[in-house]
């Protein structure tokens, strides 16, 4: 199933900004968990979140809640900033 109002074979450049965030997000997650070397099940029972979810997040197709992001913040070390594609620095420092 593709994103919502896509069409087979579309390219992220297609895609409007909204959308694009999405893929990015979950780009983001996905190498925030393979960072850690974790599965996603693993990532799932760690940070208390459903595979289900983590999967749709990490394939663009739906954005995580703050409460998840910062679950994963907690369990990987990246920054919600960093996760959110507001930053490119991985980590928060003390």
């Amino acid at each position: 199933m593709g994103l919502r109002g896509t069409k087979p074979g579309f390219q992220h450049k297609d895609l409007p900004l909204e959308q694009g965030r999405f893929i990015e997000v979950g780009e983001r997650i996905r190498e925030a968990r393979l960072y850690h070397g974790i599965s996603q099940r693993q990532l799932a029972i760690d940070a208390k979140l459903s595979k289900s979810w983590l999967k749709a997040w990490e394939r663009g197709h739906a954005l995580p809640s703050i409460r998840s992001l910062i679950r994963i913040h907690k369990r990987t070390g990246f920054s919600l900033d960093y996760l959110t594609g507001l930053s490119e620095k991985k980590t928060v420092e003390s």
